[in-house]
């Protein structure tokens, strides 16, 4: 039987409002002596101090959802793999019998015209896709490393035809789940599809969004090099550039720019998450004095140069985002209003996730009409009409599978309201019985502090009727 937790709560959070300041000092602080009252007044100030600060130095940002659970069904962009490739002559053979048959002819052509045959990476490749099927991993890598050595010999170091191989590649390392070779296989990869540099067709500009996402999925994974801090400056520097270069192009559709577009704004999530304020304090006489630190360092004397350009863009990071969507359209004048629409949501979904709610509701109302006047109702209510947790593009998702995350036991059914301001509230969380209880608050917590783009319609952003969805809790 399932027993719902009874409590039902509502959470109250700051919008974008003033912070309400209140007396700092303690009741009954008549009777303090003047050396007592002084440190006293000493915190007080500090505290008002660290209340005025700008706001892109408080970390408003909301929960990074996707990290610790997500909504079922899980949709995100998912790894590509190969497509299925189908032998010829031996298709009707035993397994055993096709390897044979391929090794026959490859020392047949070995004996004929040496090792390095021009003819010879047809047979390895079907060699290898045959050791696959029959769970010969380490035959297989071999095989098709060797296709590739030959067909770099005798075609050149970036010849296109390596690219079904290194595709075969990239699925069996995952497979194997050995990450860091999948990791420099992707350089590899990226490089043959021209490194994210002109010209631009559909199959550079979909290898460089795959390239793109398997970084973030790097980051994901905590792959140890180059570090996160290292990757992920690389990677939104690689989109800036890819993007730029694509807006600068006419020949590239707007489709694909905003393709671009959305794969740097969930990079600029990682960014504005992975960057936190730290407050850090030290006994100053008889008081305390606090000191707000940007990624562990103090002031930008004391930050090695990639630390400074972290803390850089974390203090320009939300206004970033706005110049990315005037550029591109500024840039981008016969752009479909449905595309137009998609653009604006972008930044209004970026503003509600950093709090700036005031202002997302603007850029809601311009996306809602203009996709409203393409007359694709069909979109129309994809978008808005009912709540939708941020962020969308499973920047945060666990995109490879985590211990027992898909287990029953890690699914938990909820119940609450999503305000016009985008918040949860009334939220009843369900659980199968006691032992998931500390899941369910967890969950019940979470839900709180997650941004949701609220329900909208020709009226304006809308309180919602109450929600009943499933979400996937990870352990942590």
């Amino acid at each position: 039987m399932i027993t719902a937790m009874a409590s039902s709560i509502s959470h109250a959070r700051p919008d974008e409002s003033k912070p309400v300041i209140r007396s700092c000092l303690p009741s009954g602080s008549a009777g303090l002596s003047a050396k007592q009252g002084f440190g006293v007044l000493v915190t007080a100030l500090a505290a008002l101090i660290l209340l005025a600060l700008p706001s892109v130095v408080q970390a408003q940002e909301a929960l990074a959802y996707g990290r610790d659970f997500l909504r079922l069904p899980v949709v995100y962009d998912a790894p590509v793999s190969a497509p299925v490739q189908t032998t010829h002559q031996a298709d009707a053979m035993p397994a055993a019998d096709q390897a044979d048959l391929y090794l026959e002819q490859i020392s047949a052509l070995e004996r004929q015209a040496g090792p390095y045959s021009a003819g010879l990476d047809e047979p390895l490749f079907a060699l290898a896709r045959t050791q696959r099927a029959t769970g010969d991993v380490a035959g297989a890598l071999a095989s098709y490393s060797r296709a590739m050595h030959l067909v770099r010999v005798n075609e050149g170091l970036y010849s296109e035809r390596q690219l079904p191989l290194v595709r075969e590649v990239l699925d069996l390392y995952r497979e194997l789940g050995d990450f860091a070779a999948l990791d420099q296989r992707y350089d590899y990869f990226f490089r043959l599809y021209g490194a994210g540099q002109p010209p631009f067709d559909e199959v550079r500009l979909r290898a460089v969004l795959e390239y793109l996402r398997w970084q973030r999925e790097a980051l994901a994974l905590e792959l140890e090099s180059p570090g996160p801090e290292r990757r992920l400056l690389n990677l939104y520097e690689l989109n800036k550039s890819v993007l730029k270069a694509t807006n600068d192009d006419p020949d590239v559709s707007g489709a694909w720019r905003i393709a671009l577009l959305e794969s740097q704004f969930a990079n600029m999530y990682l960014l504005q998450e992975h960057i936190k304020p730290k407050v850090t304090e030290s006994l100053a006489g008889g008081g305390t004095a606090t000191t707000r630190q940007f990624y562990g360092v103090a002031g930008m004397e004391e930050a090695d140069p990639l630390e400074s350009r972290m803390l850089t863009l974390k203090r320009t990071l939300v206004s970033k985002g706005r110049g990315l969507v005037e550029d591109l359209l500024a840039q981008s004048p016969n752009m479909e209003p449905q595309q137009r629409g998609r653009v604006e949501l972008l930044l209004a979904d970026w503003y509600q996730w950093n709090l700036m709610r005031s202002r997302a509701a603007e850029h809601y109302a311009r996306a809602y009409e203009l996709v409203e006047s393409s007359g694709e109702r069909e979109a129309l209510d994809a978008l808005f009409s009912e709540p939708v947790e941020l962020p969308d593009n499973g920047a945060f998702a666990r995109q490879s599978p985590v211990g027992k995350a898909n287990s029953a036991e890690s699914i938990l059914g909820a119940r609450f309201k999503v305000s016009e301001r985008g918040r949860a509230v009334d939220i009843v969380v369900s659980v199968k019985d006691e032992t998931l209880r500390g899941k369910g608050i967890r969950l019940r917590r979470q839900l709180s502090q997650t941004a949701f783009r609220p329900r909208y319609t020709e009226l304006g952003a809308q309180p919602s009727e109450i929600l009943e969805r499933e979400y996937q809790v990870y352990s942590k």
